[in-house]
């Protein structure tokens, strides 16, 4: 999984939290210090920034607020979803997961 966020440490963070959860190996470049994403296939992609949808099967793009919905790519496919309930990373890991199980 790539996780692509500005500044680093939200990267660091979200990867973090996807780490915890397992199943994943994460990639997080620091792009502030000239890294860049590498030219392999991920499962999926959790970004706060837009990303080229066709940099995994699955794409998350968080929003920069909880009051803006959230787009998800899967398989090419996008949706804009809104995220409402009380623990609104929670969610989003969800589903990534489920996701990421169904394109696999």
């Amino acid at each position: 999984m790539l996780v692509v966020a500005v500044p680093y440490v939200g990267a660091t963070a979200l990867a973090g939290l996807v780490e915890r959860r397992g199943g994943y190996d994460v990639v997080v470049p620091d792009f502030g210090a000239g890294d860049g994403a590498p030219s392999i296939h991920f499962d999926a992609v959790l970004s706060t920034l837009p990303v080229p949808e066709y940099s995994a099967p699955v794409v998350i793009v968080l929003p920069s607020s909880w009051d803006t919905p959230l787009r998800v790519t899967v398989d090419e496919v996008t949706a804009e979803l809104e995220i409402d309930g009380p623990d609104p990373l929670t969610e989003v890991l969800d589903l990534l997961d489920h996701h990421v199980q169904s394109t696999r």
